[in-house]
């Protein structure tokens, strides 16, 4: 995973038990969608000085080869401004990409340029891949 925003310092890894719990709502909001397509949910996020940048994977539990979805968002985090707030503003955007995706009308497009859009008065950026994050981070691991 790719930031959006070029940094001189590595990202902050989201704590895990935030990670954890996000996982856990979009796996319970999901559950019926999740049981029928033997997938679930797998979050990856950092946060820059500049930039908070959340992955989501919606993953095939038993086969990593298989292709996700994964949908990786990303706004700007000013000086003196409030993670928590743009995290729950990312978290909505989420809920809102995947109960489109879930009703069929979103999913065929994938698009691996950011694309800018206005959500609860914050420009929110993301792009839709079949990116397997969980492998981006364990190659990313190795090269280090």
């Amino acid at each position: 995973m790719v930031p959006r925003k070029q940094h001189d310092v590595e990202g902050i890894l989201l704590p895990d038990e935030w990670t954890k719990e996000f996982t856990d709502l979009l796996n319970s909001i999901y559950k019926d969608e999740s049981n029928k397509l033997g997938k679930s949910f797998f979050i990856l996020g950092f946060t820059y000085p500049s930039e908070v940048i959340l992955a989501i994977s919606f993953m095939d539990e038993k086969d990593i080869n298989a292709l996700p979805v994964t949908l990786v968002v990303s706004a700007d985090l000013k000086e003196g401004q409030q993670a928590k707030k743009l995290l729950d503003t990312l978290i909505d955007s989420v809920g809102v990409f995947f109960d489109s995706y879930f009703a069929g009308s979103e999913g065929s497009d994938y698009n691996t340029t950011w694309t800018s859009e206005t959500f609860k008065n914050i420009e929110v950026f993301y792009q839709v891949s079949r990116e397997n994050i969980l492998l981006t981070l364990k190659a990313n691991e190795l090269l280090k």
